[in-house]
């Protein structure tokens, strides 16, 4: 799809028009054939920045009588690069911290004892890995492996899983599963992706 720029003032006026709504807008425009006042556009997308690169700004430059984008980029000198990662490993720090805090909170932990922490990832590693296939797995400390999940009432009460007992138990009335988050199984299945792996 072709891209199109108004002319004002000998600059670029607004932004690209999609050749479709250039159409609509102006039909009496021969788009192969374009007067002084618009100029075809060729749109170039922003770099990918790596982890030290930051986008500072995108104007409108003619290029053999087209208009494009121009992106301009900084690339962050050797102190910047220093300070970033100091940062970053801060963040992830006190990330890691809060995360095992959360985990050690968590009611019935100790069903998870024989996992290991992957400081890379930030997630917990189970001893055996997750049987592959269509059945519903939980982990049982007891048996230091995965056991089929028992199937879930449906008597339309809301339950939460003990994993001593390996049962489904009826929660108070008013209470939700929110309520009792007695296993921190979930962070088996998120790795976190927003911290950078440490150097």
């Amino acid at each position: 799809m072709r891209l199109f720029i108004r002319i004002k003032d000998e600059v670029p006026f607004e932004h690209p028009i999609l050749e479709e709504n250039f159409i609509q807008a102006f039909p009496e425009v021969d788009i192969d054939n374009l007067p002084p006042e618009f100029v075809e556009f060729i749109r170039i997308e922003k770099p990918e920045l790596g982890t030290y690169g930051t986008h500072i700004s995108t104007t409108y430059e003619l290029v053999d009588g087209m208009y494009t984008d121009k992106h301009v980029v900084h690339e962050m000198s050797p102190a910047e690069k220093l300070e970033k990662d100091e940062l970053i490993q801060a963040e992830r720090a006190f990330y890691i911290k809060e995360f095992l805090a959360d985990w050690n909170s968590k009611e019935q932990v100790s069903n998870w004892d024989a996992f290991t922490f992957d400081e890379t990832d930030i997630i917990f590693v189970p001893p055996v890995p997750r049987p592959d296939d269509d059945e519903i797995y939980r982990w049982s400390g007891g048996d230091n492996n995965w056991r089929e999940e028992p199937e879930y009432p449906i008597d339309g009460a809301t339950y939460t899983f003990d994993f001593t007992q390996w049962i489904w138990v009826e929660l108070p009335e008013g209470k939700t599963w929110k309520d009792v988050m007695t296993y921190p199984e979930w962070h088996f299945f998120n790795k976190v992706t927003n911290f950078p792996s440490p150097k």
